[in-house]
C-alpha cells in the first residue's frame, strides 16, 4: 500500500482502507468483552452480570489513564525513532516504562483500598456489591499488566510495527475467553473466576508484548546496517522527515547525542516532562468520558440489579455497534491532519524546533507551498468529511436494521434462561431506542475527528464536555422521577449537543490553517 495513501487516494477509499483495520481490532477486543459478559450472565446468573455491569464503568476510567499514558509515551518515541536518535529513543522508552510501573502500582493499592468504598458511593445494588468487590479486587491486582500493555501497544504503532499489537489482542481475546470457559463453566468459580481470566490473560499478553518489544527495539536501533523490515518501518513512519530537511529534536535538546551519558542513563526528569506534556491531555479527555459513565452508572444503579443487568447487556451491545463510527472517527482525524499538514501548515507542534536550512527544497509541508496545490488538499479535507459522513450514514442505516430484528434474541443471549423478564425489557427498551441515533453518534464522531485532526483541541473539549455535562445532569434530574428510560433519553441529546458546537466550529472554518480560515468551508 502506498504510504500517501491518504494524500493520493479517492477520500471515500483513503478513509476506509485507513478505518477497516482498526475496526477488525475494535471488533476483536468488544467481542471479547460481549463473550465475557454473555458467559458470567448465562453460567453465573443476572446478579453476577449486574455486579460486571456496576464494575464496568471503574474499570474504565483506569483504561483510559494507561491508553492516555501510551498516546504521550508513543508520540515521544516515534519523535526520536524518525529522527534516529536512537539513544534517546532508549533512554525515553526506559523513563515511561518505570514511570508508568510506578504509576500503575500506585493505582493498584488505591484500587485495593477503595473500591468497596468507591462502589457503595456510587449507589451499587446490596445483592451485587460482594461479587463486584471480589471482581475489582482480582482486577485491580492486574493493572501493572494493563499499563504495561497500552503504553507497548503505543511505542509498536510509533515504530510502525501497528499489527504486533493488533495479533497480540486476537491472542488475549481468544485466551480470555478460553479460561472463561474453564473457570467459570468447568471449575464454577463464578465472577471470581472471570476475573482471574482476565488476570492471567493480561498477564500472559503484557509479558509476551515486552519480549516482542525488546526484539523489535533491537532490530529497528541496530547502528549498521538497519534492516529492510526497519527501513520499512521509518519509511512508513508519519513522523518521517526528508533527507533534506533539518532532523527534529527534543524541545529541550541540543540536537547532540551524548552518547556515554544516555546509555547508562536509566531514568530522567526531562524525558517524564516531555511526556507528560503530550500524555496529560489525553488522559483528562478520555479520562472525563469515563468519569461521566460512571456518573451515569450512579444514577441506574438504584433501579437495582435487573435493570442494572439489563442495562449492562444493552451496553455491551451498544459498544459493539458503534466501533465502526469511532474507527471513522479516527480516519478522519488522520485524514484531516495529513492533508492540512501538506496544504503547508505545521498542524501538529509543541515548541518551535529549530528552522529549517534556507537552502532546503521547497515541498508541501513548506509555509511557501503553492497556493493552489494548498487549496487542492484544503478541499481534500471537506470532500473527505462528506464521505466519512456517507460511510457512517450507511453503518447506521445496517445497524438500525440490525438491531431492530436482533435486539431481544441478543439481550437474552447474556441473561440465560434465569433472566428476568424485566432485565430483558430494560435491554430491549434501551437498544429499540437508541439504534434510531446511530446516525448522531457517527456525526459526532466524523466531525470531532476533523477538530482533532486540525488541532482545535480547544472546541473539541468543549464541544465533549458539554455532551457529558448534559448527560449527566439530564440523567441525574429526571431519571429517579420519571424512570430509568430517562437515563438513555439522555444519551442521543448530548450526542446531538456535541455536534451542534463541534459542526459549528466545522462551518466557521477556524480550524483551517491561515489564509484559509478566512472562508466558510461548510
Amino acid at each position: 500500500m502506498e504510504k500517501e495513501y491518504l494524500l493520493r487516494e479517492k477520500p471515500l477509499k483513503a478513509l476506509w482502507l485507513f478505518a477497516l483495520p482498526m475496526m477488525v481490532g475494535n471488533l476483536f477486543q468488544q467481542f471479547y468483552t460481549m463473550a465475557d459478559s454473555m458467559i458470567v450472565g448465562r453460567f453465573v446468573g443476572e446478579d453476577a452480570l449486574a455486579a460486571i455491569g456496576a464494575s464496568y464503568a471503574l474499570t474504565n476510567v483506569f483504561i483510559c489513564i494507561a491508553i492516555g499514558g501510551g498516546v504521550g509515551a508513543g508520540v515521544l518515541t516515534g519523535r526520536y525513532f524518525g529522527a534516529r536518535e536512537y539513544l534517546r529513543l532508549r533512554l525515553c522508552i526506559r523513563t515511561a516504562l518505570m514511570t508508568f510501573l510506578v504509576l500503575s502500582l500506585l493505582l493498584s493499592a488505591f484500587g485495593l483500598l477503595f473500591c468497596s468504598a468507591i462502589l457503595r458511593a456510587l449507589h451499587t445494588p446490596g445483592n451485587v456489591l460482594p461479587m463486584a468487590s471480589a471482581y475489582l479486587m482480582i482486577y485491580f491486582l492486574g493493572l501493572p499488566f494493563l499499563f504495561l500493555y497500552n503504553v507497548l501497544s503505543a511505542m509498536f504503532n510509533a515504530l510502525g510495527r501497528s499489527r504486533v499489537p493488533l495479533y497480540l489482542l486476537i491472542f488475549s481475546s481468544a485466551l480470555n475467553i478460553g479460561l472463561d470457559l474453564c473457570l467459570v463453566c468447568g471449575l464454577k468459580l463464578g465472577i471470581e473466576g472471570a476475573a482471574w481470566a482476565t488476570l492471567a490473560a493480561q498477564t500472559v499478553s503484557a509479558v509476551l508484548s515486552f519480549l516482542l518489544f525488546r526484539r523489535t527495539l533491537n532490530q529497528c536501533t541496530a547502528p549498521e546496517p538497519l534492516t529492510d523490515s526497519c527501513d520499512k518501518s521509518i519509511a512508513e513512519s508519519p513522523l518521517r522527515q526528508s533527507p533534506d530537511s533539518e532532523i527534529p529534536v527534543h524541545p529541550m535538546s541540543d540536537g547532540i547525542e551524548h552518547h556515554s551519558a544516555l546509555s547508562i542513563t536509566l531514568f530522567s526528569l526531562t524525558e517524564l516532562a516531555a511526556i507528560t506534556r503530550i500524555a496529560l491531555p489525553s488522559i483528562f479527555q478520555q479520562a472525563t468520558v469515563s468519569i461521566g459513565a460512571m456518573l451515569v452508572q450512579a444514577v441506574i444503579n438504584p433501579f437495582g440489579s435487573q435493570v442494572l443487568a439489563g442495562y449492562a447487556a444493552a451496553s455491551r451491545l451498544e459498544s459493539f455497534c458503534i466501533v465502526p463510527m469511532s474507527a471513522l472517527g479516527q480516519a478522519m482525524s488522520a485524514y484531516t491532519s495529513q492533508n492540512l499538514g501538506a496544504a503547508g501548515k505545521a498542524i501538529v507542534s509543541t515548541e518551535p524546533l529549530s528552522q529549517a536550512h534556507d537552502t532546503a527544497p521547497k515541498n508541501l509541508s513548506s509555509p511557501e507551498a503553492d497556493a493552489e496545490t494548498s487549496l487542492h488538499y484544503i478541499k481534500r479535507v471537506r470532500q473527505g468529511y462528506r464521505a466519512a459522513l456517507a460511510l457512517a450514514g450507511g453503518f447506521a442505516v445496517l445497524l438500525c436494521i440490525f438491531l431492530l430484528l436482533s435486539a431481544r434474541p441478543l439481550s437474552a443471549s447474556f441473561l440465560g434462561p434465569g433472566g428476568t423478564n424485566l432485565a430483558l425489557e430494560t435491554g430491549v427498551q434501551y437498544l429499540h431506542f437508541i439504534n434510531f441515533f446511530f446516525a448522531l453518534i457517527g456525526l459526532k464522531m466524523c466531525t470531532d475527528g476533523v477538530l482533532r485532526g486540525a488541532a482545535d483541541m480547544g472546541m473539541f473539549t468543549l464541544a465533549n464536555l458539554a455532551n457529558l455535562t448534559f448527560r449527566v445532569l439530564f440523567a441525574a434530574l429526571l431519571a429517579p422521577r420519571f424512570g430509568a428510560a430517562f437515563v438513555w433519553y439522555a444519551i442521543p441529546l448530548g450526542w446531538l449537543l456535541n455536534s451542534l458546537i463541534s459542526g459549528y466550529e466545522y462551518r466557521s472554518g477556524r480550524w483551517l490553517p491561515p489564509p484559509f480560515n478566512k472562508h466558510n468551508w461548510s
